[in-house]
């Protein structure tokens, strides 16, 4: 019943999603002093298999991000990221750019395994394209975020690869800059049906089940450092403030930006992932040095 009711509601959310990127990328240019390796392959899914680096300029031994775009699991690819990877690599850093198969022709622990394959593919290469793997980081936005922050834990964990099926990626990550994410695959709110959509029939009946609770993740893999941003106009606003209670229950190493909404009626507004939509605003080139900094600490 929820597939037939879910089908046409993600195609209506590819849509919107699709027209809301399109207005968003209208008219933007990219900065000079960045190298870009488009369309490298990491695994055999064709498109979906592809990555990109991008660089600073005659740049080496650079610290490496890596990125994975959002889009409710059912939409997205790294090309929308483009200027956020751009603003990134400009602050001195080696950043990886991935796509991974959608939602529903994959499950969500099929999507795990792209994206540690696409980190192992950065950990045994990335220095061929002027990176350091043992200095990596991991950044995501919306449900990119839960793919990093899952992907990451899996690589840290024996007992999450043998859960997930999935061996892992060989990548360190030291921490993660995690922006308008979804955290919670048990949340209660109109994105559980997304989630359960994604993640397929009878998954609560999984060896990975369990995982999805927050506390166990964390009892398994405990979570590198990290920064996190939204605010009060993300449609996931809830997601960052339960995330960031639980984290400060644990006691865990993190840094919170949640933004106000901005009562200039004229001036920008902070809506869901606006520093990967819009990093070229003044206010999100300080949040991402703020973030890059928080990074550079570990």
């Amino acid at each position: 019943m929820l597939r037939c009711f879910m089908a046409p509601v993600v195609g209506i959310l590819r849509r919107m999603m699709k027209s809301t990127d399109a207005k968003c990328e209208k008219g933007k240019t990219l900065p000079g002093g960045v190298t870009e390796y488009a369309d490298l392959s990491y695994g055999p899914c064709g498109a979906a298999g592809m990555l990109d680096v991008y660089a600073p300029e005659g740049a080496s031994g650079l610290p490496v991000i890596f990125d994975v775009h959002g889009g409710g699991l059912v939409y997205g690819c790294k090309e929308l990221n483009k200027r956020f990877c751009y603003a990134l690599a400009l602050r001195g850093f080696a950043v990886v750019s991935i796509n991974y198969r959608l939602a529903p022709a994959v499950t969500f622990p099929e999507q795990l395994r792209d994206v540690t394959a696409a980190m192992r593919w950065t950990a045994e290469n990335i220095r061929s394209y002027g990176g350091d793997a043992e200095r990596a980081y991991l950044c995501g936005d919306s449900a990119g975020a839960l793919l990093a922050m899952y992907a990451g834990a899996i690589s840290e964990s024996d007992e999450l690869q043998k859960a997930f099926g999935n061996e892992g990626s060989g990548l360190r990550p030291r921490a993660c800059f995690y922006v308008s994410g979804l955290y919670d695959l048990r949340t209660k709110n109109y994105i559980k049906h997304l989630c359960s959509y994604a993640c397929g029939r009878g998954y609560k009946k999984s060896a990975w089940y369990p995982y999805t609770d927050l506390g166990a993740l964390a009892d398994a893999a405990p979570l590198p450092p990290l920064f996190l941003t939204s605010s009060d106009e993300d449609m996931l606003a809830d997601q960052t403030t339960h995330f960031a209670e639980f984290l400060r229950a644990r006691g865990a190493a993190f840094e919170p930006d949640f933004r106000p909404k901005n009562a200039d009626k004229n001036a920008h507004r902070y809506e869901h992932i606006y520093p990967v939509k819009h990093p070229e605003w003044e206010e999100c080139a300080e949040l991402i040095d703020r973030a890059c900094a928080f990074m550079r600490r570990y």
